[in-house]
């Protein structure tokens, strides 16, 4: 309905509105209300009401510029072309809920933030050595306060917290001074500001592997933090068998194997069963793809990773195919590779 409101008092035809009002209906609600999406509802509404309100103003400006013989058909043609479009482009906004990072300063270019260890609140600074999984970091989201995060180790579990301006690590208690909001400078670089001493920000001062803390001072490059995702994913379209039977004049039976679920290539054991899914979940909101095909991978990667044992995350199966007479049959598959810097 907000959709229909925005373009209710514009000057065009009835038609118009109309169309863009079934657009938003007919597309986000399917969707986007489905049980697959409870978790990323509202990302979805977004982003597919967006994209339609994206198209209807499209639609408007070539009105408007009297284009003549543009009829409902061809409107509609252009509106779903450009539907699929900003669909996948809009997922290349980096999805911080929930997700995890390797967090780069930006004016060290080379440090990331680390916990050393759990023997004492001090034990968080940077280091310039490989990755590891002590490195990265989960921004698990306030229930009520929006924006703020907690930011915990995927290693250790610990928590950053600001004590009144010092930086310290900590596994006891929720307080809000563990809290923090991130304020964008681009390219996926981000001010971390303490949601309580609002004034501090997270800061590396020096090339020491201890030099970090926060400053409550102007802002500088040392202050700037490039977010790397866990993991990230590339999407692609398999042909599982490809078989022409126009020639023919009878149907054709094909058998063939179908590999579904997650296959990994490392041989070390998964750590943290719960952060590896959501990590790959947050990865597939990033890709470039549709929501329904966002909404398949979604639904593939909590399906698999319920099962306890890596060995059952994934089955190959035989599945028939018969070939119309006369019809040029192709099966595709949609398969994605995720990758991360961090071993295991």
């Amino acid at each position: 309905s907000s959709v229909y409101a925005v373009y209710g008092s514009s000057r065009i035809p009835q038609w118009y509105d109309a169309v863009v009002y079934r657009s938003w209906y007919e597309q986000c609600i399917p969707q986007c209300m489905s049980s697959v999406y409870a978790v990323y509802r509202k990302q979805c509404i977004r982003r597919c009401t967006e994209a339609v309100v994206f198209n209807a103003e499209y639609g408007k400006q070539l009105y408007q510029r009297r284009v003549r013989g543009l009829r409902l058909q061809h409107f509609e043609m252009i509106r779903l072309t450009l539907l699929a479009v900003l669909i996948g482009s809009a997922a290349s906004a980096l999805v911080i809920d929930n997700n995890s990072f390797i967090l780069y300063n930006k004016y060290y270019y080379k440090s990331k933030l680390v916990q050393f260890g759990t023997g004492h609140e001090n034990d968080l600074g940077t280091t310039d050595g490989d990755v590891d999984s002590n490195q990265v970091w989960i921004f698990d989201p306030h229930p009520t306060q929006t924006g703020c995060y907690y930011i915990e180790n995927e290693k250790y579990g610990w928590r950053i917290a600001d004590r009144f301006g010092d930086l310290i690590i900590y596994n006891g208690n929720y307080f809000d001074d563990q809290l923090f909001k991130l304020i964008p400078h681009g390219d996926n670089y981000y001010e971390i500001k303490s949601c309580r001493h609002t004034v501090d920000s997270l800061a590396k001062f020096d090339n020491r592997d201890k030099g970090v803390g926060f400053k409550a001072r102007r802002e500088h490059e040392d202050q700037h933090w490039k977010f790397v995702p866990r993991h990230t994913g590339a999407v692609r379209t398999e042909t599982v068998f490809h078989y022409d039977n126009r020639q023919g004049s009878y149907p054709i039976t094909k058998s063939y194997e179908v590999t579904k679920g997650l296959i990994r290539s490392s041989s070390s054991s998964v750590r943290n069963l719960i952060t590896l899914t959501l990590s790959l979940e947050a990865s597939v909101e990033y890709m470039a793809v549709s929501a329904t095909v966002a909404a398949e991978f979604h639904t593939e990667i909590e399906t698999t990773t319920t099962h306890s044992t890596e060995s059952s995350w994934s089955k190959t199966e035989s599945i028939s195919f018969t070939i119309p007479a006369g019809k040029n049959y192709k099966v595709m598959q949609h398969v994605v590779s995720f990758s991360s810097p961090v071993p295991g």
